[in-house]
C-alpha cells in the first residue's frame, strides 16, 4: 500500500495541468479583454474627435464662404464708388464755367 500512495495518478497530474492551463487561459482572456476595452475606448474617443473636427471644418467653410461673399461685395461697391467719382469728375470738368480758372479775365 505504501508504494501505491507514493505514486501520483496520471489522471490527477493531467487534471492539475489542465487546471493550470485553464487558469492561464482565463488570465490571458482577461488581459486581452482589458486591452480590447482600452482600444475600443480610444477608438470611440478618436471617432468623437473626428466628428467634432468635421463639424468645426463645416462651420469654418460656411464662415469662409460668407467672408468671400462680403469681400466680393466690398470690391464691387468699391468699383461702383470709383466709377461714380470718375463720372462726377467728368461732370465737373464738362460743366465748369470757362472763366472759372482765370476769374480776373471776366472783369
Amino acid at each position: 500500500m505504501h508504494q501505491q500512495s507514493a505514486h501520483v495518478c496520471p489522471c490527477a497530474y493531467s487534471h492539475e495541468e489542465l487546471m493550470e492551463q485553464l487558469e492561464n487561459t482565463n488570465r490571458d482572456l482577461h488581459l486581452t479583454s482589458e486591452r480590447l476595452r482600452k482600444v475600443e475606448a480610444q477608438r470611440l474617443a478618436a471617432v468623437r474627435e473626428a466628428e467634432g473636427m468635421r463639424v468645426q471644418m463645416q462651420q469654418m467653410e460656411v464662415e469662409r464662404k460668407a467672408q468671400l461673399a462680403a469681400a466680393k461685395q466690398r470690391c464691387v461697391f468699391s468699383h461702383v464708388l470709383y466709377w461714380m467719382w470718375v463720372q462726377l469728375q467728368q461732370m465737373e470738368v464738362e460743366h465748369k464755367p470757362l472763366g472759372a480758372a482765370g476769374g480776373e479775365m471776366q472783369r
